[in-house]
């Protein structure tokens, strides 16, 4: 990923000149930031996978660079995609707390949200 910096409205951007690259180096940011590196590399495709990965950062690519037709994002962009991806890697690590039977889970009509617990142990 190149950074550079867009004269006309002094916005910082990120072009994206490696896709797989970038995107596994985020997965495994956000991984090691929520799981602190109880999960392993390995297994970080049965949390989120790259083709999904590349589906979110879709929404989030600001345009193509004219020059060297890359794709790129601002800062803004990207603390919005890191967001984005924490919130869909962190709901699927409780989802499989909650198949594996190690937290309760409920629909909250309250909150409009599903919710989780860590299940009582006798």
């Amino acid at each position: 990923m190149a950074v550079s910096e867009d004269d006309d409205d002094c916005v910082e951007i990120m072009l994206i000149e490696d896709m797989a690259f970038f995107l596994l180096s985020l997965r495994d940011a956000v991984s090691t930031a929520i799981a602190k590196g109880a999960i392993e590399d390995v297994e970080l495709d049965k949390y989120l996978n790259v083709g999904q990965l590349e589906k979110i950062l879709e929404t989030f690519v600001v345009g193509v660079d004219e020059e060297t037709g890359l794709p790129f994002l601002t800062e803004e962009a990207y603390s919005e995609l890191v967001d984005e991806v924490s919130a869909l890697f962190l709901g699927c690590c409780l989802s499989k707390l909650a198949a594996a039977d190690l937290v309760d889970t409920a629909w909250c009509d309250e909150r409009n949200q599903q919710v989780f617990w860590v299940k009582e142990r006798s």
